[in-house]
C-alpha cells in the first residue's frame, strides 16, 4: 500500500490513471519512444559521417556504436559513403518528425477526449444524484468543477502521458550512451538523479500552488454566481460596488496564484539550463581527460548528453505541471464519490398509464434531519384534481416532489396502480410528469423553441390550440416575429403571467399523466389566472392534477383538498370558508 505522502500521491495518481487508460498510455509512449529511437540512430550516423569527411579510408573504429553501424551497412549492402550517410540521416529525421507529429496530435486528442468524457461522467452522475444532494451543492462549486477543475485534470492526465513517454525515450538514449561509454552513461544517470532530487522542491511548491488554485477558483466562482443571482437586489440597494470589490478581490487572488505558478516554472527553466551546462561540461571534461575518449566519441556523447538532459528536463517539467494539477483531479474524484453515495436508483418497468390510483403507504418524509411527514396513508384516484394547502414549511412541496419521483421517501412507499415508483425506469416515469413551479423560467430562445424544448416532435396546431385556451395565441401572433419571438433570458421580454402561461403550454404539450402546479398561479393577477383555471377544469378526468395553492380561485376545481400540517395529511371538506384552507 502506497503511503499518503507527497511522492506517494504522485505514484498513486500515476498508477490509477495508467491502470484506467492502458491503451492510451501505450500508444502515446510508443510513438514518442520510436521517435527517440530514430533520433538516437540519426545521431549515431554523425560519427561515420565525420569519419568519411576526415579520413581517406572512410572508416575508423569509434567503439561499439560505430562497429554496429558499419556492420549494418555491410549487411544491407549500402556503400559506406558520405552521400548515403547524409541521405540516411535525412530520412531517419524525417521519419522521426512524423512520429513526433503523430504523438503530439494524439496527445491533443486524448486530452480533449479525457475532458469531454470527464464532463459527461460528472454531469451524468449529477443527473442521477438525489434531489437533496443536488440542492445542497453550491452552484459555484458545480461550475468550477465542470469548467476549470476538469480542464486542469485533463492537463494533468496529458502531462502524465508525456512524462511516461519522455521516460521511455530517455531510456533509449541511455542505451545508446552505454554503447558509446559505460562510464559516461553511469555519470549521466547519477547527474539526472541528482538534478531530480534538487528540483523536487519545486514539485512540492507546485502541489501547494495547485491546492491554492482550487480554493481561489472556488471563491471566484462563488462571488461571480452570487452577483448574477442577486443582481436585482444589488442594483435596488446600490450594492453593486460592494459585490464588484469582492469579485475583483477574488480575481486578484486567483491571478496571484497563477503568477506564483509562472514564477515556479520560470525558476525551473532558468536554473535547470544552468545546471545542464555545468554537468555537460563536467561530463566532457571527464570523458576527454580521464577516459581517453576520441574526438568523434566526444562529439557524439555531447549530442546524446544534450538529448538526455533535454528529456530529463521534459520529464521534470511534465511532473511539475502534473503535480500542480493533481489537486484538481483529487477534488473531482472526491466529488464523484460523494455523488455516487447519493445516487437515486430506478427500475426498468414502463409507466404506460395510471388506471386506478396513486397510493401513499405508511409514507414518511424527511428533509435533512427535519421530519416533515410520518406514516401517511392516502389514496388518490386517477384523473382527479387535488389541492394541497397548509402552513409554510410543513412539507407540501416535499410531498409533491416525492410523488414526482424527485426525492425518495424516508420510509414507506408510493405506488402507481400497485407498482412501486422505484420499479419504473426514470425515462418512462418522468416522461409522464409535467411540473410547473412559481419560479419557472424560460430559456433565452424563441417561444416555439421554449414550448417544444426537449421533445422530438411537436404539433404546432396543438400548441396553438392550448395557447388559444390560455388567451395567449393572439398576443403571440401580434408580435413582430410571432412564435419565433425571443423570450429573453428567463423570459424577461414577457410579463410574469405570460411567462407562466407559456410554461403551462410547455407542460401540457407533453401529454402528461400527472400535472403538478407548485404555487404556479398564486402570484398571477385575475386576468392571467382565469384562462388557466378554465383550462384546468377541462382537464379534469383526463389527467391527475396536483395544485399547491394559497389562492381561493382553485377551490372550485378540487375533487380533493388535502391539508399538510403537524407531520400528517388530512382531507378537508369542501366549503366556502376560505380562511380554513389558507391560514398560515
Amino acid at each position: 500500500m502506497i503511503k499518503n505522502t507527497f511522492f506517494g500521491a504522485i505514484i498513486k495518481y500515476g498508477y490509477t490513471q495508467i491502470a484506467r487508460h492502458k491503451l492510451t498510455t501505450f500508444i502515446s509512449s510508443f510513438l514518442l519512444i520510436i521517435s527517440g529511437f530514430l533520433d538516437a540512430v540519426g545521431l549515431s550516423l554523425i560519427v561515420p559521417t565525420v569519419n568519411v569527411l576526415v579520413l581517406k579510408d572512410g572508416y575508423s573504429s569509434t567503439g561499439a556504436i560505430g562497429d554496429i553501424i558499419k556492420s549494418s551497412f555491410e549487411l544491407l549492402g549500402i556503400p559506406y559513403s558520405l552521400r548515403f550517410f547524409l541521405f540516411s540521416i535525412a530520412m531517419i529525421m524525417l521519419l522521426r518528425s512524423i512520429f513526433i507529429f503523430m504523438q503530439g496530435s494524439y496527445c491533443g486528442i486524448i486530452r480533449a477526449n479525457y475532458i469531454l468524457n470527464m464532463r459527461m461522467k460528472y454531469l451524468n452522475m449529477l443527473k442521477k444524484s438525489s434531489w437533496r444532494f443536488l440542492k445542497s451543492q453550491p452552484q459555484s462549486k458545480l461550475l468550477n468543477i465542470t469548467t476549470l477543475e476538469i480542464q486542469r485534470s485533463g492537463s494533468c492526465f496529458l502531462n502524465l502521458q508525456q512524462s511516461i513517454a519522455s521516460i521511455g525515450t530517455l531510456l533509449i538514449y541511455l542505451v545508446f550512451l552505454f554503447l558509446i561509454s559505460t562510464y559516461m552513461a553511469v555519470f549521466a544517470i547519477l547527474s539526472a538523479l541528482f538534478l531530480s532530487l534538487i528540483f523536487s522542491i519545486l514539485l512540492r511548491i507546485a502541489r501547494k500552488i495547485g491546492e491554492k488554485e482550487t480554493n481561489s477558483a472556488n471563491l471566484f466562482f462563488k462571488k461571480f454566481t452570487e452577483s448574477i443571482s442577486l443582481s436585482k437586489y444589488l442594483r435596488a440597494h446600490g450594492k453593486e460596488g460592494v459585490m464588484r470589490d469582492q469579485i475583483d478581490s477574488s480575481m486578484k487572488n486567483l491571478r496571484g496564484v497563477h503568477v506564483k505558478a509562472g514564477i515556479n516554472n520560470a525558476v525551473f527553466m532558468a536554473t535547470y539550463e544552468y545546471a545542464f551546462i555545468g554537468f555537460i561540461s563536467l561530463g566532457l571534461l571527464i570523458g576527454s581527460q580521464y577516459l581517453n575518449l576520441g574526438g568523434s566519441q566526444i562529439a557524439l556523447i555531447s549530442l546524446v548528453f544534450y538529448r538526455l538532459f533535454q528529456k530529463t528536463k521534459s520529464v521534470q517539467q511534465h511532473l511539475q505541471f502534473m503535480t500542480q494539477n493533481i489537486p484538481a483531479t483529487v477534488n473531482i474524484e472526491q466529488e464523484l464519490s460523494k455523488i455516487e453515495k447519493n445516487s437515486q436508483v430506478w427500475g426498468k418497468d414502463e409507466l404506460i398509464d395510471i388506471k386506478d390510483s396513486i397510493n401513499l403507504n405508511n409514507l414518511s418524509l424527511k428533509w435533512d434531519s427535519k421530519v416533515l411527514l410520518e406514516n401517511v396513508n392516502l389514496k388518490i384516484k386517477s384523473g382527479t384534481i387535488n389541492i394541497i394547502v397548509g402552513p409554510s414549511g410543513e412539507g407540501k412541496t416535499t410531498l409533491i416532489d416525492s410523488v414526482a419521483g424527485i426525492i425518495k421517501p424516508h420510509k414507506g412507499s408510493i405506488k402507481f396502480d400497485n407498482n412501486d415508483i422505484s420499479n419504473f425506469s426514470e425515462k418512462s416515469f418522468k416522461s409522464n410528469i409535467s411540473y410547473v413551479d412559481q419560479n419557472a423560467t424560460l430559456f433565452n430562445e424563441s417561444i416555439i423553441d421554449n414550448i417544444s424544448w426537449g421533445l422530438d416532435k411537436v404539433s404546432k396546431n396543438k400548441i396553438y390550440e392550448i395557447a388559444k385556451q390560455l388567451d395567449l395565441h393572439q398576443k403571440i401572433k401580434s408580435l413582430k416575429n410571432g412564435y419565433n419571438t425571443i423570450a429573453g433570458d428567463r423570459g424577461v421580454n414577457f410579463s410574469g403571467g405570460e411567462v407562466q402561461r407559456i410554461i403551462i403550454i410547455r407542460a401540457l404539450i407533453r401529454n402528461p399523466k400527472i400535472l403538478i402546479l407548485d404555487e404556479a398561479i398564486n402570484q398571477l393577477d385575475s386576468k392571467s389566472k382565469k384562462p388557466i383555471i378554465k383550462l384546468l377544469s377541462k382537464l379534469k378526468g383526463k389527467i391527475t392534477i396536483f395544485i399547491i395553492s394559497h389562492s381561493q380561485d382553485t377551490i372550485n376545481l378540487a375533487d380533493n383538498i388535502f391539508e399538510v400540517s403537524n407531520h400528517s395529511i388530512r382531507k378537508l371538506r369542501k366549503n366556502n370558508n376560505w380562511a380554513n384552507y389558507f391560514k398560515s
